[in-house]
């Protein structure tokens, strides 16, 4: 019988920018009253696509299709830039760092991942893909002007990086929070 691993496809994030991550989220922490359930540093990622629960022998099928959306792909610059929340500043549910994508750079990769993982049998997202790194999801409610002012102050963040490859994750639910174990390394040329 074949064993369920939970998984999905990031860009990693380079430890000095989960740096610069956490002394935002230690900012927000001590400048506000907010419940919130910070995503460890050492688990921020890009997010290009969930897989969910995959049986274990799909793997080497999953890695050839992620190998073949990658190809021909130079690794590329990456800018991060500014603060904000979904859905909206009257629902806040995550908070989230943003990434600039004017070259369309992640939304091709993110194209060609998904076609690629829908030729094997996954189901395309229905929701449109919008770049970020979630750093935090909001447990109460907030008031909407202190959630403003926050916003405007982290509104000229912004921090460069690589992306240099694409790595197939497994992830195991603890009630500790969710802990990421790296399937696959694929590196960009």
């Amino acid at each position: 019988m074949s064993k369920k691993i939970r998984a999905f496809i990031a860009i990693p994030i380079e430890n000095s920018v989960k740096k610069k991550i956490a002394e935002i989220q230690d900012n927000i922490k001590t400048n506000n009253n907010w419940e919130v359930k910070w995503v460890k540093p050492d688990n921020i990622h890009l997010t290009l696509k969930f897989l969910g629960d995959i049986n274990s022998e799909d793997i080497n099928q999953v890695e050839n299709s992620l190998v073949k959306s990658v190809k021909n792909i130079k690794k590329f610059s990456l800018k991060i830039k500014g603060v904000g929340v979904f859905p909206n500043l009257n629902k806040p549910r995550v908070i989230w760092v943003g990434i600039n994508d004017s070259n369309s750079l992640i939304k091709n990769l993110y194209k060609r991942i998904e076609n690629n993982m829908h030729e094997i049998g996954f189901l395309k997202e229905k929701r449109s893909f919008n770049p970020h790194l979630t750093i935090g999801r909001i447990k109460n409610n907030i008031l909407k002007s202190e959630l403003k002012q926050t916003l405007i102050e982290y509104d000229q963040f912004n921090i460069d990086f690589i992306c240099d490859s694409v790595l197939l994750y497994k992830s195991v639910l603890k009630p500790t929070g969710s802990e990421y174990s790296v399937i696959s390394d694929i590196p960009l040329t």
